[in-house]
């Protein structure tokens, strides 16, 4: 019970080593969504701006 996933061939155990993973690749992931956010929210922001008024035509 002490390694539940238990350890590889150096003695490292498993669990651990994939929590910390977990931990790099969610901050990643985090981060790129926030930057996708921003970016389109800039966007939209920009394109409401210039298009003007669509009822026109």
């Amino acid at each position: 019970m002490g390694h539940p996933f238990g350890t590889d061939h150096l003695g490292r155990d498993v669990l651990s080593r994939m929590v910390s993973g977990a931990r790099v690749s969610l901050l990643v992931a985090v981060g790129a969504v926030a930057l996708a956010g921003v970016i389109g929210t800039a966007v939209a922001l920009l394109a409401g701006f210039v298009g003007g008024d669509s009822t026109s035509c």
